[in-house]
Order: C-alpha cells, then structure tokens, then sequence
C-alpha cells in the first residue's frame, strides 16, 4: 500500500480544501497555521493535498456528467436499458481507479475484488435479462402476427431488427 501523505495522515484535507476556497487563505498561510496548532506539515504537502482533491473532484465531475448523459440518453428506453449503461459507467469507473492503484486507499483488497466481482456479475444479469426480455417480445410479435395473418417475411425481418441480425 503506498505511503499517505502528511494531510490524509492527519486528517486535514477537508479543513485544507476550506481554508483555501472559503477563507481564501494561501499555502503559505495555511501551512504556518498548521504548524502553529503543532502539524508537522509543508507548503508543499498542503499544494499537493490541493491538487490531489481537485484532482479527484475533476474525476467525480466527468463521472457524474456521463451518469448523468445515460440517464438523459435512455430515459424513454427501459429501465433495464439505464441500469445496463449505469453499470457499465460503474464498472469502468472501478476499472480507472483500479490502474492507478497508488490512489487507491482500500484496507482490505478483498473489498475491492468484491466490488468489481459484484459489478461484472450484474452487467450479466442485466444482460440475460434484456436478452429474456427480447426473446419474450419476439414470440410475441410473431405470436401475435401469426393470429392476424401478418407476412411471415415481414415477421422474420422484424426479428432480425430486434436481434441486431
């Protein structure tokens, strides 16, 4: 596991990310008030504590957009159609944090292997059951065309359209 640094260590991110954006301090300033409260800590750990939320934040912010675009995209689609797309986003947001494993603060990595273990076992369960739903429909359509004399043809190509044939 890689080495956290001074201001995670000392819990201090969220008072750092205040100081700076709502009191409008600078690193400077921050970094000589924490160590007057007796933090062993730099400018330099408070900017790279900065960044490193900003960072993040940035991420969180492009993750949210594209959950927010699917939603948008399929939102006159069935719902098993957004969970399908929601979980896929869910999935590689795992798989991006996964890479950058130095980011990564996991106590225990089963959890992790879990979370993605979880993830790819319910993009299959979506996915049999749009798959299920399908098939359904599709006997349906040809159940219902066979009763009202519908053109076989026509029955066959709509099946095809369904199934991406």
């Amino acid at each position: 596991m890689p080495r956290r640094k001074k201001a995670e260590l000392y819990d201090l991110v969220q008072r750092i990310i205040h100081m700076h954006e709502v009191e409008k301090k600078d690193f400077k300033t921050i970094a000589s008030i924490l160590r007057s409260e007796g933090y062993d800590i730099s400018k330099s750990a408070i900017h790279r504590a900065y960044r490193d939320y900003k960072e993040f934040a940035k991420k969180y912010n492009e993750w949210w957009d594209k959950i927010e675009a699917i939603v948008s995209m399929t939102q006159d689609k069935p719902t098993s159609f957004m969970l399908s797309a929601v979980v896929s986003v869910l999935t590689q947001h795992v798989m991006d944090f996964v890479k950058d494993i130095d980011f990564m603060e996991f106590e225990d990595p089963n959890d992790l292997i879990k979370a993605v273990k979880d993830l790819t076992q319910m993009a299959k369960s979506l996915e049999e059951y749009i798959g299920e739903r399908l098939k359904r429909a599709v006997e349906k359509i040809e159940e219902e065309g066979k009763k009202k004399g519908i053109d076989p043809e026509f029955l066959k190509r709509i099946k095809e359209e369904i199934y991406g044939i």
